[in-house]
């Protein structure tokens, strides 16, 4: 978004720099709804509570042989409440509802990106690339429904009425060779990390 020149599609086409390296932009909207836990999908309240484990909930001496030799406790992987919202107090977990969640959550999504290329495309030469990219380990680790709601989603995509297709970014340029030129800027993903 911030290259020099301006890219002319933003980024919903890749750009190619005076060295040849093409790149391309992450897309916000679809960033924030699945990588957001406060306005995305993995802060559903029907979904598992990563930090609630029962290595540290269950009573010290009922949970005693089940932790760390010398009776630390640690995450024991087995999670009984759901996000329930920002309280201590939370819920039983329900698979059900969560799964519910899981398949409306990537029918939104799934219309959202179909809306959104769709309003695109009328105003670009090649179709636009919606780039989707997130952490592997945001999907079973922190959103635990994370690979049934991407198992929902591709199921869509393949068997419902669906104007784009799933497309990689060396496919895009194979498909797509002429690039806008520009600078990118400079930007990380671990800026001010050391």
């Amino acid at each position: 978004m911030y290259a020099n020149p301006t890219p002319v599609y933003g980024t919903f086409a890749p750009i190619v720099s005076p060295e040849g390296i093409v790149a391309f932009g992450r897309d916000l909207e679809s960033s924030r709804q699945v990588w957001s836990s406060v306005c995305g999908y993995p802060g559903d309240y029907n979904y598992r509570e990563f930090y609630r484990d029962i290595g540290y909930d269950a009573d010290y001496e009922y949970i005693k042989p089940y932790i760390a030799h010398d009776g630390v406790r640690v995450n024991t992987g087995i999670k009984y409440h759901r996000i329930t919202g920002k309280t201590e107090n939370k819920d039983l977990y329900d698979v059900q509802w969560a799964m519910d969640s899981a398949e409306k959550q990537a029918g939104h999504f799934f219309d959202s990106r179909e809306g959104q290329i769709n309003n695109l495309a009328k105003y670009m030469h090649n179709p636009p690339i919606v780039l989707c990219p997130y952490d592997a380990e945001l999907f079973g680790h922190w959103w635990y429904e994370g690979p049934y709601w991407l198992y929902v989603l591709f199921k869509k995509i393949y068997y419902d009425n669906c104007s784009y297709k799933l497309i990689t970014p060396s496919e895009y340029i194979d498909k797509y060779p002429e690039i806008q030129m520009c600078t990118p800027c400079r930007s990380s993903w671990g800026a001010n990390r050391l």
